[in-house]
């Protein structure tokens, strides 16, 4: 997370002054970083995996990987398993998101996007929303694991607003996410740095989950930083007229 926050911030500080100097600097700094975050990456699957594991099931479901694509078939192991890998990261999400899809709508009155907060309301209020969530009910009806496998964002979302509603309240965190880009390139407010830094999480994550608001500390973060935006977006409104919206 630091490695992206810190990424997705360089472009606020080199806002307006990216040459093609710039751009072939960055590369020539950033590839070398990728060639070691794969290494770093596949080394690591492999020893979850306690071996190479390209050849095997890649989840629950006996979804295999396909031994004759160019880049598995021609590769070493170990580069065979780092693009496996790779390639379940970035596209499970959606296979999960696909399962549910297909299941009616139950709401979880607003706290079944977040583990923290189901786990929270059924401890006290003895309710069940841990295993009336999207993900949860894919993994009893399809065994796709919902502390394993990946769903994206949205079944979190639509535990609580529905799809539809999802949709609507991932539009709302884009504008919210330009805006605070906007005012952080305007008046450097540490308030918007700190919602875009958030928000930029939210979204590197959203094929995967609701990264950001899965934990305690994540949700309270997350909605103390926009408390303390809206007051300093108020405050500059009152301050300044005609500031941007």
């Amino acid at each position: 997370d630091i490695v992206i926050v810190t990424t997705f911030c360089v472009l606020l500080k080199s806002y307006g002054r990216i040459s093609f100097r710039t751009i072939i600097y960055v590369i020539t700094l950033v590839m070398p970083l990728l060639i070691m975050f794969f290494f770093f990456f596949t080394t690591g699957q492999i020893s979850r995996n306690d071996g190479i594991n390209s050849a095997n099931q890649m989840s629950s479901l006996l979804i295999k990987v396909d031994k004759s694509h160019f880049l598995v078939e021609n590769s070493p192991a170990f580069v065979a398993e780092g693009y496996v890998s790779l390639s379940s990261y970035t596209g499970q999400g959606y296979y999960g998101l696909s399962q549910a899809l297909s299941l009616p709508y139950v709401s979880t009155w607003g706290v079944g996007n977040s583990r923290f907060l189901t786990t929270y309301a059924d401890k006290y209020l003895g309710t069940n929303f841990l295993n009336e969530t999207y993900p949860a009910r894919v993994q009893f009806l399809t065994g796709w694991d919902r502390d394993v496998n990946w769903h994206t964002i949205f079944p979190w979302l639509a535990s609580d607003f529905s799809f539809f509603g999802a949709l609507v309240l991932v539009g709302i965190f884009a504008y919210a996410l330009a805006l605070s880009w906007k005012e952080s390139l305007i008046n450097a407010s540490p308030y918007s740095v700190c919602m875009y830094s958030y928000l930029v999480i939210l979204f590197v994550y959203l094929p995967a989950n609701n990264q950001l608001l899965q934990s305690g500390p994540g949700l309270v973060g997350f909605l103390v930083a926009a408390i303390l935006w809206k007051r300093s977006r108020t405050a500059l409104k009152f301050k300044f007229r005609g500031w941007p919206s």
